[in-house]
């Protein structure tokens, strides 16, 4: 599983850049609560997510 493979990256870590997200409450409630039964972090499920899509896309020039 991809979420599991890449390093966890902080807030302090050099380099580091925010991205934010905006969920509904509904949303946040269910993803929160998958994250929390998995034992992850919803910052670090929300970057694999972020780089699986970006590996997985091309971009048409």
């Amino acid at each position: 599983m991809l979420i599991e493979k890449l390093p966890h990256i902080k807030r302090t870590d050099s380099g580091a850049k925010i991205v934010q997200t905006f969920l509904s409450p509904e949303e946040k409630e269910q993803f929160e609560s998958v994250c929390e039964e998995l034992g992850l972090k919803m910052t670090h499920v929300l970057r694999c997510l972020a780089v699986q899509f970006a590996n997985g896309c091309k971009v048409n020039d």
